[in-house]
């Protein structure tokens, strides 16, 4: 009994929350944060530039007004970019905030060809989002070659060898006449 008065009380200040004065007024995100966390909601520290505003636009596209959705996908975002590491100079920086895009454009379409696998749908449709998903996919292998490839350029100058990348020596060989007697 104890824990479904728990859960009414919740349930009731929630709704409280939500539609408080008939509806006229909506909570703020950090009310709605604060609420739902029990605890206030952290500051958005990180810079708004233009990839940030690509993924929101991919994430509210994959999430739309789920905010279980966009909590799910921001902690699947952070744990990704963990997985990529701390970029070390600009290019290093850009190029993994094309791989998270490249990222979320992958999740977007597979799972709207999933979602729409059994509606009706015109075959122009059905053939955009296979091939949207099928150009992400290719995409994010790239980015992600360019990224190791840059990361290990970059590694490997800073280390002071010269063994691997553009600015290597090339090595020259020379092939030797076969003579006949």
């Amino acid at each position: 009994m104890d824990r479904q008065k728990k859960e009414q009380a919740a349930e009731d200040e929630l709704t409280a929350t939500i539609y408080r004065d008939s509806g006229e007024n909506v909570p703020t995100t950090d009310e709605l944060w604060s609420l739902l966390h029990g605890e206030p909601m952290p500051s958005a520290n990180r810079p708004v530039g233009l990839a940030r505003r690509s993924e929101e636009a991919w994430a509210s596209l994959i999430a739309g007004p789920d905010m279980a959705g966009w909590d799910a996908l921001e902690e699947q975002l952070g744990l990704f970019r963990k997985g990529l590491g701390d970029s070390e100079s600009p290019i290093e920086q850009m190029l993994a905030d094309q791989i998270v895009i490249s990222w979320l454009e992958v999740h977007y379409f597979g799972t709207r060809s999933a979602e729409t696998a059994h509606e009706e749908m015109t075959v122009p449709h059905r053939e955009f989002l296979l091939r949207g998903a099928d150009r992400a996919q290719r995409r994010l292998v790239f980015l992600t070659k360019q990224f190791l490839t840059i990361r290990s350029m970059l590694r490997s100058n800073r280390n002071g060898s010269r063994e691997s990348g553009p600015a290597a020596k090339p090595r020259v060989t020379t092939r030797r006449r076969a003579t006949t007697r």
